[in-house]
């Protein structure tokens, strides 16, 4: 339980806002003590209500008795600032719950005393995650800074349920945080996550199950497998004047595949005139490319021949519908064909029947 902790009174609230409570501190030697990112405590409205305030300043001003209209005694003052981060509602009777919610409803009286929570009291405020506290649902991530003794404590349920993003530069710990939370999560008895290890980081941990989706014998999602919006995000470019020819052709391509498939295997069951890009008939990414490859480059006759010059007798040719327009297409389709990351999609080894 909160263990008397106003006896551990830091400084009088002076003034108050939406953003910040600034605490005034008679005390030098409390001043000194105090962090950045102290969790303090602050009455609320009922007796088993307190707001969690986090120390973000600490400053010590001084002032010209000679330029202000004060007390010459009085030559300086200590104060701190504090964002309410949220309220702790203590179990009353101690048969009940601890519960804390972000949400600050109501905000400190002026004069009021401001406490720096005890090892007792920051633990029970951080441990006291969801509406009954169970323990199959809690989520250690580490130690809270300011007090090494104390456990940094989530509710697995709504951390896994949220978008969350991981940031910092090289080096600075981002996989290990990451390893850390997959290890916290394995001693959960329901905690079931993927990861999609890119850079085969984690493929040591011993408690996880490794997939391989990027070499012969791994998992295989072949392109005929996507329909055409995943194939088109894939590598068709998105701008609209670009883009009409490349899905053109891309499409043309598709359903003459799938359609000549189903003629060539009958046995399948279906016949050709239920194809659409969609549906998953095989087909083949290196045939595409070559498909493309001789459509950019594509020139037809026009049934007329040279009646002089060099090229007396020769057929007349006219560029095709596609000639120079699928470069882009093929540029980005060929570089992704050879990048060995999507290997288990373009890796067409026993997946075309």
């Amino acid at each position: 339980m909160v263990n008397n902790f106003e006896s551990h009174e830091l400084g009088k609230v002076y003034s108050v806002d939406t953003k910040r409570v600034t605490v005034v501190v008679e005390n030098e030697d409390i001043l000194n003590s105090i962090k950045i990112n102290d969790i303090t405590l602050l009455k609320g409205k009922n007796a088993d209500e307190y707001l969690i305030g986090l120390v973000t300043k600490i400053s010590k001003k001084s002032i010209d008795p000679y330029e202000e209209d004060i007390d010459e005694i009085t030559y300086s003052y200590n104060f701190f600032n504090l964002i309410l981060v949220g309220t702790f509602y203590k179990k009353i009777p101690d048969d009940g719950f601890d519960i804390f919610k972000r949400a600050v409803n109501t905000y400190p009286e002026i004069n009021s005393g401001v406490f720096l929570s005890d090892k007792e009291t920051l633990d029970r405020i951080l441990n006291s995650v969801g509406e009954e506290n169970s323990e199959d649902i809690k989520l250690c991530i580490g130690r809270y800074a300011s007090n090494n003794d104390v456990k940094a404590i989530l509710d697995g349920n709504k951390f896994f349920q949220r978008h969350a993003c991981i940031v910092g530069s090289t080096g600075s710990g981002k996989s290990y945080t990451v390893a850390n939370i997959l290890e916290q999560a394995n001693k959960l008895d329901y905690a079931n996550l993927v990861v999609f290890d890119i850079h085969g980081e984690y493929s040591n941990l011993t408690y996880t199950t490794n997939i391989k989706i990027s070499d012969n014998g791994g998992l295989h999602i072949p392109l005929w497998f996507f329909n055409y919006e995943e194939i088109h995000t894939l590598f068709i470019e998105s701008y609209e004047g670009v883009s009409t020819n490349q899905r053109a052709a891309v499409i043309k391509y598709i359903l003459e595949e799938k359609k000549k498939y189903l003629q060539e295997n009958q046995s399948v069951g279906l016949t050709d005139d239920i194809v659409t890009a969609d549906i998953p008939i095989p087909f083949s990414a290196k045939g595409l490319i070559e498909y493309l490859d001789g459509e950019n480059n594509r020139e037809e006759s026009t049934g007329d021949k040279y009646q002089s010059g060099v090229n007396k007798g020769k057929e007349k040719t006219r560029q095709g519908q596609y000639y120079g327009k699928l470069t882009n297409l093929l540029t980005r389709l060929k570089t992704k064909y050879d990048d060995k990351k999507y290997s288990f999609i373009f890796n067409e080894e026993d997946t075309l029947n």
